[in-house]
């Protein structure tokens, strides 16, 4: 066994302290039921190192401060996986949210939509999304709903509906997944040129605001109408489009392509993978048949009042 003095004379050489090394050796005996924690490399997680997280100088091992967040490096061999749930809107939505993600060669998409669905509704959410949790192991959650729930809001009051969406929140996260709760978007009531009540919006506002760890808000309405105009078709630089179906409220593939723009550009916060491949737009994914549910839904004219 070396001596103390011997120990000292190693130290000295290596030009440590002597106190530091003595006192760390005493702290690790006292301790020692305690078990030491390693933080995983990078490797590891899969995480991309900020520039900050970089040591200058191979001399210094001082743990460098930043506030940027490693993002998790997604790629064919390990994609993002992404969980779709919520209401009709959600399900004629998904096909170009698949289209969009996939597009990317670095994502997968489980489909979870119920046309109908609302949080007091006959779905068993808190039962089929643990199952659902488990099963897929989704690293983020797309949701969409709300127009069903507005007459639960009315009834009990803000207060108690936002407990409600608290409650589907930490389900949906409960597995460690990131919620992306999207906008309720401008809507026309059936069969009247009437808006719907978006006033749900102040509560997922709010539920991203209580859990920013987790939950992200996502605005669409600006995708959807960039003018800030309601419409059921619009021009732009790409030409005619058809962003919704002729009830004024559910998505043709445009709309449904707006929407999955929106959603990569939303997990780029904490996801890294590769550009949308170009063209990816006129995918067969617009061929789905959800897209003419009921017939003529995207080609027919749209109503004479509706641009």
């Amino acid at each position: 066994m070396f001596s103390r003095r011997r120990i000292a004379l190693v130290i000295a050489v290596l030009g440590l302290s002597t106190s530091a090394c003595v006192g760390s050796a005493s702290h690790e005996s006292t301790n020692s039921s305690s078990a030491s924690t390693v933080a995983p490399s990078h490797a590891e997680t899969g995480e991309t190192p900020t520039t900050s997280e970089i040591p200058t100088s191979t001399a210094s091992t001082l743990p460098v401060a930043t506030t940027t967040i490693a993002r998790k490096v997604m790629s064919a061999t390990n994609p993002l996986k992404v969980m779709v749930v919520g209401d009709s809107l959600m399900f004629d939505a998904t096909p170009g949210i698949v289209g969009a993600f996939e597009a990317t060669h670095a994502a997968k998409v489980f489909e979870a939509g119920v046309p109908g669905f609302g949080l007091n509704r006959s779905y068993h959410w808190s039962e089929e999304w643990p199952r659902l949790l488990s099963e897929w192991h989704p690293d983020i959650v797309v949701m969409l709903e709300g127009g069903w729930d507005l007459p639960l809001r009315k009834y009990v009051g803000p207060a108690r509906y936002q407990k409600l969406v608290d409650k589907a929140a930490e389900t949906l996260t409960s597995t460690g997944a990131h919620l992306y709760w999207l906008e309720l978007p401008q809507a026309r009531k059936p069969y009247s040129y009437d808006f719907i009540d978006r006033s749900v919006n102040l509560q997922f506002i709010e539920l991203a605001k209580t859990h920013a760890d987790a939950v992200t808000f996502v605005p669409i309405e600006p995708a959807l109408d960039p003018d800030g105009v309601f419409r059921v078709s619009r021009v732009d630089a790409a030409g005619a489009l058809r962003v919704r179906k002729i009830d004024g409220a559910h998505f043709c593939a445009d709309g449904a392509a707006a929407l999955g723009r929106v959603l990569v550009d939303a997990a780029r916060e904490h996801f890294d993978f590769p550009a949308l491949v170009p063209g990816w737009e006129s995918g067969l994914w617009r061929f789905d048949g959800r897209f003419n549910d009921p017939k003529g839904a995207c080609t027919d004219p749209p109503l004479a009042k509706d641009p």
